[in-house]
Order: C-alpha cells, then sequence, then structure tokens
C-alpha cells in the first residue's frame, strides 16, 4: 500500500464516528456515540434485559481480547444494538470491493446531498471469534444469531397476514374441515404468546408453557401443507402449455394450499424463535441453542423456496389468461366446471409479496416490454407487451421486437440481451407462449438478402439450425428498409464462431488469413 493510500486511510479511520463489526453472515453490532439516523437495529423486544447485556458484555470481552476495541471503535463509542443487512448488500458484498486501507473498509452516511458522517466495517477474525465465550456465559454469536430471528418475527409482517388470515377463515367456513380450523386456532394460541413475552420483555416460563406441547400440532399441520404445495410444484414442473392446463383445474386448490403453508410455516417459525429465546434464559443450553437456531432457520428458507417457486408459475400463468383475455380484468372465465372471477393473479401476486417480506426481500414482478428499436409497419398494440410481460422470462429484457413472416406464417421476432424468438401470431396471441428461445451465441452468420428488393429475406444460420424470414411488402419503403438493414445488423454483432468449430485443413492452408486482412 503507498504512503498516500496509507495517510488517506488514517484520515479516514479518525474521522469514523460509527463502526459496524459483522458477527455472522447479515448480522453486525453497530457501535457509535449515539443512535445513528438511517440504520435501524433489531428488536430485542423478546429477549431478557440479562440477555441482552450478555451480548454487549461479550462483545465487549472479545473486542477487548482481540485488541479490535482499540484499533477500530472509538472509546467513548456505544453499542446501539444488531443491524440486519439486506439480501441486496450481503448480495453486493460477494461482487464488489469496499474501499479499504487493508484493515478496515470505509463508507459514508449522506446528509441530504453531503456525507454526514463515515464508516468504517470489518468482521472479526477466526482467532477473535473463538474468545466469543467465558465461564457462565452464553456464547456471543449464538445470542447474536437468536436476536436476529428475533428480529425477523416483527409486527409489520404480521400485519401483512392479515389477507392470508381472512382467506383460511372463509375456506373454513365454507369446507368445514378440520385442518382449517386446527390451522387458524394454532395460529391464534402461538400470536398469543407472542404478545404476552413483548408486553413482559422475555419468553418466561409461565409465557411459553401454553404452547409448548403444541408443537406435534405445529408439525403435523406445516407438513400437510408442506406436502400439498410439494405436489402442485411438481404437477407444474412441465412446459407452459401444460402448466397452464393445470392451474385451470386447480386453481383454488393451489391458492388455498399456498395460503395454508403460509400461515402454517409462520406459525412454525414463531413458535420456534419463541422457543430460542426461551432457551436463551438458559446459560448452560448452548449446544441445544445452536442445533434449534440452525434447524429454525433451514426449515424457514426451505418453506418460502417452495412457496415462492410454485407462486411464480402461478402469478405468470394467471396473468398470461388475465392477458389473453379481451375483457381483461373484468373478464370472467370458466375454471374447471365454475366460472370465476378473474381475481386469481392479484391474490397470487399478494401471497407473492408476503413470501418476499418473510425472507426480508421485496417482490418484484417483471418490468412491462419497452424494446428500444421495433420493425412494424404501425404502432406495436400495448396488448402484445401485456401478453409478452409474462410469456417471456422473468429477468428477459426485450431489445427489439419485429413483424415477420416464416414462410407463409405471420410472426413476431424479438430479440432479447441473451436469445432471439420466432412465435407464430396465434402462439402469442392466443396461447402466451413465445416458443423456445435461442441463444445469441449460437448464431454463426447473419445475411439479409436483398437480391429481391421488394422481398428482402433474412437468413440466420446457427450452431443447430437455419432461420429464414421475411417482411410483408410495406418493407420496401426506404425507411421500413432500414430498418430491416438494422435488425439484421443487431443480429450479426452476436456473429461468432467459437475455437472448437474452427477447422485447418491443409489443402486450405494457403487462404488461411486473419480477419482483419478480409475485406470482402
Amino acid at each position: 500500500m503507498s504512503e498516500e493510500n496509507i495517510k488517506q486511510g488514517e484520515s479516514a479511520k479518525e474521522a469514523a464516528e460509527i463502526a459496524l463489526i459483522e458477527l455472522r453472515p447479515g448480522v453486525a453490532a453497530l457501535y457509535s456515540k449515539e443512535p445513528v439516523s438511517g440504520l435501524e437495529t433489531m428488536s430485542f423486544d423478546l429477549l431478557s434485559q440479562e440477555a441482552s447485556n450478555r451480548i454487549t458484555d461479550g462483545l465487549s470481552v472479545a473486542l477487548n481480547v482481540g485488541s479490535v476495541g482499540s484499533q477500530f471503535i472509538k472509546t467513548d463509542s456505544a453499542l446501539q444494538g444488531l443491524i440486519q443487512l439486506t439480501p441486496k448488500t450481503i448480495a453486493d458484498m460477494q461482487t464488489m470491493k469496499p474501499m479499504t486501507n487493508g484493515l478496515v473498509n470505509y463508507g459514508s452516511l449522506m446528509k441530504g446531498s453531503s456525507i454526514g458522517a463515515s464508516m468504517q466495517w470489518t468482521k472479526l477474525s477466526p482467532q477473535t471469534l473463538a474468545t466469543l465465550t467465558g465461564p457462565g456465559m452464553l456464547p456471543t454469536l449464538a445470542l447474536a444469531a437468536v436476536a436476529q430471528q428475533v428480529a425477523s418475527v416483527n409486527r409489520k409482517l404480521d400485519e401483512n397476514l392479515a389477507l392470508t388470515r381472512q382467506a383460511i377463515n372463509e375456506i373454513r367456513q365454507a369446507t368445514q374441515e378440520d385442518r382449517w380450523a386446527t390451522l387458524i386456532s394454532l395460529d391464534a394460541v402461538v400470536s398469543k404468546a407472542l404478545d404476552e413475552a413483548r408486553a413482559i420483555g422475555s419468553v418466561s416460563s409461565l409465557v411459553f408453557a401454553p404452547i409448548q406441547s403444541k408443537e406435534a400440532e405445529i408439525i403435523k399441520s406445516r407438513e400437510l401443507f408442506t406436502n400439498n404445495v410439494q405436489k402442485h410444484v411438481s404437477a407444474l414442473e412441465v412446459g407452459p402449455e401444460e402448466q397452464r392446463t393445470y392451474i385451470q383445474s386447480n386453481e383454488q386448490s393451489i391458492l388455498n394450499d399456498a395460503n395454508g403453508l403460509l400461515l402454517a410455516e409462520w406459525t412454525r417459525h414463531r413458535w420456534n424463535v419463541l422457543r430460542t429465546a426461551h432457551i436463551s434464559l438458559d446459560e448452560n443450553s448452548t449446544a441445544l441453542l445452536e442445533t434449534i437456531l440452525e434447524s429454525t432457520e433451514r426449515e424457514y428458507k426451505e418453506a418460502r423456496q417452495k412457496l415462492e417457486k410454485l407462486l411464480s408459475t402461478l402469478v405468470q400463468q394467471l396473468n398470461l389468461v388475465k392477458a389473453l383475455t379481451p375483457e381483461g380484468g373484468s373478464a370472467r372465465l370458466p375454471f374447471g366446471k365454475r366460472r370465476r372471477k378473474l381475481e386469481s393473479a392479484d391474490i397470487a401476486a399478494t401471497l407473492a409479496k408476503a413470501v418476499a417480506a418473510l425472507g426480508d426481500d421485496i417482490y418484484r414482478e417483471p418490468a412491462q416490454p419497452a424494446p428500444d428499436f421495433t420493425v412494424f409497419k404501425q404502432e406495436v398494440e400495448t396488448s402484445l407487451y401485456d401478453i409478452l410481460k409474462w410469456a417471456l422470462p422473468s429477468d428477459a429484457r426485450l431489445l427489439a421486437f419485429a413483424d415477420v413472416n416464416q414462410g407463409l406464417t405471420n410472426s413476431y421476432f424479438g430479440i432479447t440481451e441473451t436469445d432471439f424468438f420466432i412465435v407464430s401470431y396465434g402462439d402469442l396471441r392466443k396461447k402466451g407462449t413465445v416458443g423456445e428461445l435461442y441463444p445469441l451465441t449460437d448464431i454463426r452468420y447473419v445475411r439479409l438478402d436483398e437480391s429481391k428488393p421488394r422481398d428482402p429475406q433474412l437468413h440466420i444460420i446457427t450452431k443447430k439450425q437455419n432461420f429464414q424470414v421475411d417482411f410483408d411488402r410495406w418493407i420496401s419503403d426506404e425507411q421500413n428498409l432500414s430498418d430491416a438493414r438494422r435488425l439484421a445488423d443487431i443480429l450479426a454483432t452476436a456473429m461468432n464462431l467459437p475455437v472448437d468449430e474452427m477447422r485447418d485443413d491443409p489443402l486450405l492452408a494457403h487462404l488461411k488469413v486473419e480477419p482483419a486482412a478480409i475485406t470482402a
């Protein structure tokens, strides 16, 4: 490191008013003179004051033993609490490098349009982490994990499930099935225990005792809905048209089971968190606590993944049905033998948002396609983009879109950042499918044949197939023909011949020249 960089690092270090120490993935201790605006600390409202004090004391011991305090934290700074890094921040830190002086990382907090305070953060070394134990003291890392899970059970998430609870209550009234009544009662009893714990500031034996015997029922209820959702997920591992057929026949069942698993998983997770907070009162139960923490986190993640997979497909297909219906959102379509209002897409999206929130994430539906370049006789119908929004992969960005003919079939030609597709009018407008996506990296050669000025033909040779499309007569207009040429240029930009496909036969060795030397 240069002398100038060292001086800059020391200057930034001296100016730092806020320090973050990452204790475990996604959890950091926040030190500063005063609470920091914009950085929300985790709620300790289910942990006893004694447990909170042990976190503070445990970190103090670790920082002093590891000499981190004297190097990193100002003597007049205090532990303001633990903060939870967002999934985006964690992901960014995997792919980006922070500014650093080799010892600590630096960042800034903005106050208006200027820097209000400098911030530095670091990870504790394995040697320092090893010091996070002491006589009669619960390991601080385990207690930090408890605090993280306690923070995951916040009132905002619980309020987000209001619609789910309402839906389940309506299902119970309509079906009179015991499984729904059981789920509602388990949710109610765990909610009551949670409120009592928050009221007194800890999960005492008196709070936990009424729900302790409910674990078997909670597990049974969760497994029932988990199995139902898994059956739907497996049934939907088919093509788009088969998916839509299954959804049309089982739409209400899918929505019911998704609602059921969402509440069952939330009930199970809250019960687990209450248990870990209760166990944290016992300083001699470290091994048990760590086991429960690990299993709770794993179960919670697996359930969310199942629901996310199911709901992403459900949202996509229901919105496709909605986009394919001329009457739009007010239409009524047959599902099985019944006719239902086309509101299921909105219900599924609401569920997807709730599931994303459980993972401290934000649900995002695909963006409306807005290609930078089009080749059409007139303005592209908005309804086509409404369909493409859900027919294309959720992460696909449509760059170019054209009206073409493939043989005698009127078709659409699309180019995304990674693929191209050719789909007939009927398949896109009536079935909501774009067919196969062909990787741009497979394109070997592109040529726009203008030998027939009124009928130019676009030839695309890929690794495995040859494609040919042409246009209607309107393309012969000079501006339209210019657009056709640019479409060919866009595709030609992707042309490549991988090294393993190149040949070098000695009979034509005299013709081998570098690409830059080829002029015609």
